[in-house]
């Protein structure tokens, strides 16, 4: 597919998903509150703008390049590395929690590769 009508079509949906998150007709995670959902949302709407996919968060894709910074030889202290010491002072482990290694196929820009879960 071509990757400008990829950008756009991602886009699209992420768009649409603000006001739905808005008015409670659509959740990320059904279990979190409304504001926390609308949060979400508007991180993954952040992430689309940025070329990742829109139903990703930031954390979830600098998770990723954390991973995958790590695991070169010599380890990398790279975009991902610094982004998840950053958000490991809101919350502990942050990135590690909201990596979600099965999305990221619709991104433009593809993420880093994660190595297999059992290294």
């Amino acid at each position: 597919m071509n990757k400008v009508l990829l950008y756009v079509k991602n886009v699209a949906i992420a768009t649409a998903r603000i006001p739905k998150s808005m008015f409670g007709m659509y959740t990320y995670h059904p279990g979190d509150g409304y504001f926390l959902n609308v949060a979400v949302v508007f991180d993954c709407f952040c992430n689309t703008l940025a070329g990742g996919d829109p139903n990703e968060t930031i954390s979830s894709r600098c998770a990723k390049a954390q991973v995958y910074e790590q695991s070169q030889k010599p380890p990398v202290w790279g975009g991902g590395c610094r982004m998840c010491s950053f958000l490991a002072f809101f919350q502990e482990n942050h990135c590690a929690k909201a990596l979600e290694r099965n999305t990221g196929a619709r991104a433009v820009i593809p993420d880093a590769p994660t190595p297999p879960a059992n290294q």
